[in-house]
């Protein structure tokens, strides 16, 4: 799987299921299995399939290698990262807690932020507005 279908898996998360108008996933299968079926104590749960960051309020898909899928809807953003790193050799989402969720929330220390790690993709913000607009262009 690529890093952009990776990143679309997550967008169809974010969009409960839609995706250019079509309902491909139930909404209520998004929001059951992106919910904590099981808490793990710390800020964490886990759903079906999905890891939860519950204090923090996003989830992610977890490969071996560090193959991740981040989605996070209070910042409308999914990040993807592919790499080749064994696990424990780095913290990704220590990224996403130190680096993207203060990029999106603190728009006067980061205006603009474009991070390239270990085949680290972002489909941000911005990217999702665009696929809004154009929707609504064609409606």
């Amino acid at each position: 799987m690529s890093t952009r279908d990776m990143a679309r898996l997550g967008y169809l998360y974010l969009n409960n299921g839609t995706w250019d108008g079509e309902q491909i996933v139930s909404s209520e299968w998004v929001k059951d299995s992106s919910q904590p079926a099981w808490n793990l104590g710390g800020g964490w749960g886990y759903g079906y399939l999905w890891w939860l960051r519950t204090n923090l309020n996003f989830y992610s898909a977890r490969g071996r290698y560090e193959q991740e899928i981040y989605v996070l809807p209070d910042q409308d953003i999914v990040v993807a990262i592919t790499s080749n790193i064994a696990p424990g050799t780095y913290n990704p989402d220590y990224i996403i807690e130190e680096y993207i969720i203060p990029a999106i929330t603190d728009e006067a220390s980061y205006p603009f932020m474009f991070v390239s790690f270990v085949g680290l993709a972002i489909l941000a913000k911005s990217l999702s507005r665009l696929q809004k607009s154009k929707r609504n262009v064609k409606s």
